[in-house]
């Protein structure tokens, strides 16, 4: 039995799991960016119009202020940590461009009966 598949992970299963280890745990590292971008894949998701022109500038922000000590967090920012994020809005984007177009299609075949 392999590894869990953290990049497929809901954000709430990813913050249980980091919730679960001390703040010193070297884990927590590795699972901020799978959470980073499970937060922002499924906001996206839900908000396709207005997340991402509220991430493209939240990420590298909430990172800056990490680093600057302003916001206190199990890690620091980082750039995999911001690149995460950005990967996860793409995700979300397309999850919700292409469950848009399924929606289309169903209608478009339901109308069309």
């Amino acid at each position: 039995m392999g590894s869990p598949n953290y990049g497929s992970m809901s954000h709430a299963d990813l913050l249980r799991i980091r919730n679960s280890l001390q703040p010193n745990d070297p884990r927590q590292s590795m699972l901020a960016d799978y959470e980073h971008q499970a937060f922002a894949r499924e906001w996206t998701r839900k908000h396709p119009v207005v997340a991402p022109l509220s991430l493209m500038f939240a990420i590298p922000a909430y990172s800056a202020l990490k680093e600057l000590g302003v916001v206190h967090a199990r890690t620091p920012g980082s750039i995999h940590e911001m690149a995460a994020g950005y990967d996860g809005m793409w995700q979300g984007l397309d999850s919700a461009i292409s469950g848009n177009r399924r929606h289309v299609s169903r209608i478009q075949s339901l109308a069309s009966e």
